[in-house]
């Protein structure tokens, strides 16, 4: 944001009054600063709200106003000086629920959302291609050229990255006697739950007979790739790149880091860890660490990985 963009200034009750309406517990001490810019740590002017994971640093080193600091952590907090210092368990979080409460101008601005060249109203982007017998919730954003194929639910609060389509017949092709290969017509469409969010560039295809599911809550990545009849479950985590092959289940909380694949048909249980570039060819139990290709218990992989280093 350029000086002339910096916003009207917020007062550090205003900050604290907002962490508080998020049940974010934190304590105060320094100066009752205003903010009228956000910034990162490496690169702040006065009146920045900045934050930092650790307390081991040289506050009067920094020209922002305002400091979001961890309670505990390396080292003694350091002495506010002419700072407005808040304490909380997480800065990184509350940092990220100012962003969304109190700055949210600034928020909006920077998804495009409020971009008249980028979206034709508030919740369609510029060339979004939708079908008629879609059904769409409540506060859904859509970015540029996104494309919704017939047979999809979309819940509330969800939002779909520039680029991504919904929908598309899924990858199924049958081998007939003589060689050839013919396509399996897909009409399960594709359920979408609340709170999804996915990312640019990416599919989530059409089911067989069934739709394809998306748990409430899930995060998906940019250029990721959700086959027909997959069935995530809530508020999973797919980074970017990420494949999931035809027919797998994914439990509720797992998080699949990028660029890793998994292989159809597989039923990955809840709070699994399946870490970056993993190739998972069989089923994963609840709360597993797997890695490698192909994919086996993370503390075997660095076992076997140390070994070969020998």
């Amino acid at each position: 944001m350029t000086d002339s963009e910096k916003y009207d200034p917020v007062s550090v009750d205003t900050i604290t009054a907002a962490l508080t309406r998020q049940g974010m517990d934190f304590e105060l001490a320094g100066l009752p600063n205003f903010v009228t810019n956000v910034a990162p740590i490496h690169d702040c002017a006065a009146g920045d709200l900045v934050w930092s994971r650790s307390l081991a640093i040289d506050i009067d080193a920094l020209a922002a106003s305002v400091i979001l600091l961890p309670r505990t952590g390396t080292g003694q907090r350091p002495e506010p000086g002419d700072k407005s210092l808040i304490f909380v368990d997480n800065p990184r979080d509350a940092f990220r629920a100012l962003l969304r409460e109190v700055f949210t101008d600034l928020a909006a601005a920077a998804s495009g959302a409020t971009d008249s060249a980028l979206f034709s109203d508030p919740a369609r982007g510029q060339g979004v291609r939708m079908a008629e017998n879609v059904q769409i919730g409540e506060n859904v954003v859509l970015h540029p050229n996104v494309v919704i194929y017939p047979n999809v639910m979309i819940g509330n609060n969800v939002e779909i990255g520039a680029g991504t389509v919904i929908g598309a017949p899924g990858y199924a092709f049958v081998r007939q006697p003589d060689g050839r290969l013919e396509h399996f017509p897909h009409i399960g469409g594709v359920v979408i739950g609340d709170d999804v969010t996915i990312g640019a560039n990416s599919c989530v295809d059409s089911g067989g007979l069934g739709p394809t599911r998306i748990g409430r809550g899930t995060k998906i990545g940019n250029l990721c790739q959700v086959a027909h009849n997959v069935e995530l479950g809530e508020d999973c985590l797919l980074a970017g790149r990420v494949q999931i092959g035809g027919g797998t289940r994914v439990g509720d909380r797992s998080e699949i880091w990028p660029s890793s694949i998994v292989s159809h048909k597989l039923v990955i249980g809840s709070g699994c860890d399946i870490k970056i570039g993993s190739v998972v060819v069989q089923n994963v139990p609840d709360g597993a660490a797997v890695s490698g290709n192909f994919a086996i218990p993370h503390d075997k992989s660095l076992r076997d990985f140390a070994r070969k280093r020998r």
